[in-house]
């Protein structure tokens, strides 16, 4: 059952670009300003799904002896089944026949053509070509998936950027892909020392995305800009100003993805409510959709908690162990930073992200810290499907029918990606 609500007033046409995040006290109920929103869609909680979805593996990637991945930087699937795994310790791409035979690898580590001196992130693979994305070069090589051969190099070194005055002192920290002539560039804030406060913090917590071509140059209208993208801890601790920020583990944050067409950007205001707000490329809102599901209070302790599962996730995403020395700052600044800086009630929101198209997945707190609940709705935000998922088995991406995921080899400490087949079926209402 869903409940829409249409605002009579004037629809705002451009809304402010900058999105800031409020910590807010939350209801369980629909908080009032939120039912002025245009075109809002209210779910109710106790909604069923449509769809059934039933996973099993069907192979695994990097686990033989023949070729051991050191640390995964990214990965992309081709529409034949074949797998491209980017290998950070080693700074080459490793490509697999979809059985999960070993094929050969792409590049090496240096700066000539084809080579990297960043962990090489394989962000996309259309029409036979594979594009390898290097940030610390700002650039992306091409190559051939039949014969794995450089076709060429997109410079990310913007020709244009002296001329967007907003830009200044911001750099290319990450792509997305559209086209062959086209990207998505977020553009980061560089952070080359040490921040002393929480505004000066607060203040470098920006992202500004734009259009760019394979020649370098930024289109001239801004895509989206975003602003405190989460809560940061501050504590000083034997007189050491000190910040530590959770991002995915527990405190109040923007999430943002857009289609694959970059036609449709998806925005949460803040992971303590399932509140999800839809916008064009521009920045004008266009409709919301929300599910009132219940929260559970936060304390200083459940944080503790966290940090053991933050250490647990960078050992499974990394293959090492956490320096004691990080361990411990990170464990200070939660025992010190004052309690009106925790949030009131455990997040909602963990993730979001549209892993199929036409389809957003989102991943929501559960009780169990080894395990999130992931919700699949369509384009309006109705309910498909919803599967507990355990946390040490990271989704990483969904293509032509299965699931992909990261995982860590137990005994080795080397990680692994694992293809599950995906099974959906209707439901009898």
């Amino acid at each position: 059952m869903r409940f829409e609500f249409i605002n009579s007033n004037k629809i705002w046409l451009l809304i402010p670009l900058v999105l800031f995040l409020g910590c807010q006290q939350v209801e369980d109920e629909l908080p009032k300003h939120w039912r002025e929103l245009e075109n809002l869609t209210v779910y109710t909680p106790d909604d069923n799904p449509t769809l059934d979805i039933q996973f099993s593996r069907a192979t695994s990637f990097g686990l033989s002896d023949e070729v051991l991945i050191g640390r995964i930087g990214g990965l992309a699937v081709a529409d034949d089944g074949r797998i491209f795994i980017g290998d950070a310790a080693e700074f080459v791409v490793h490509v697999y026949s979809p059985d999960g035979s070993y094929v050969t690898s792409i590049g090496r580590e240096g700066r000539g053509p084809g080579e990297f001196i960043s962990p090489p992130n394989p962000v996309s693979v259309k029409s036979n070509r594979l594009y390898i994305h290097d940030v610390m070069q700002f650039r992306v090589s091409v190559y051939s998936t039949d014969t794995f051969e450089l076709l060429r190099t997109i410079d990310l070194n913007v020709k244009n950027q002296e001329d967007i005055e907003e830009l200044e002192g911001f750099y290319v920290k990450s792509i997305y892909f559209i086209n062959d002539t086209k990207f998505l560039a977020a553009f980061g804030i560089q952070n080359p020392i040490p921040v002393k406060s929480s505004s000066e913090l607060e203040e470098r917590q920006i992202t500004k995305y734009y259009l760019t071509d394979d020649e370098g140059r930024i289109l001239p209208d801004k895509i989206f800009e975003l602003c405190g993208i989460g809560i940061t801890l501050t504590a000083t601790v034997n007189g050491e100003f000190r910040a530590l920020a959770l991002p995915l583990a527990g405190h109040p944050m923007n999430l943002i993805t857009f289609s694959r067409d970059v036609k449709q950007i998806y925005h949460s205001p803040s992971s303590q409510e399932f509140l999800i707000k839809v916008y064009e490329p521009g920045g004008r809102y266009v409709r919301a959709f929300y599910y009132p599901v219940k929260k559970r209070p936060f304390s200083r302790k459940d944080a503790l908690r966290l940090i053991k599962a933050k250490v647990s996730t960078y050992q499974n995403l990394l293959g090492r162990e956490v320096d004691e020395q990080v361990i411990d700052y990170w464990t200070s600044v939660v025992q010190n930073a004052p309690g009106s800086d925790f949030p009131v009630t455990w997040p909602i929101l963990k993730s979001m992200r549209t892993l199929v198209e036409n389809q957003l997945w989102v991943s929501t707190f559960t009780e169990n810290l080894e395990e999130d609940q992931y919700w699949i709705l369509d384009e309006s935000g109705k309910l498909l499907a919803r599967f507990l998922w355990p946390r040490d088995k990271l989704i990483a991406l969904v293509k032509n029918g299965y699931l992909y995921t990261q995982e860590t080899d137990t005994e080795t400490g080397l990680p692994y990606i694992t293809k599950y087949r995906i099974e959906m079926k209707e439901l009898e209402m």
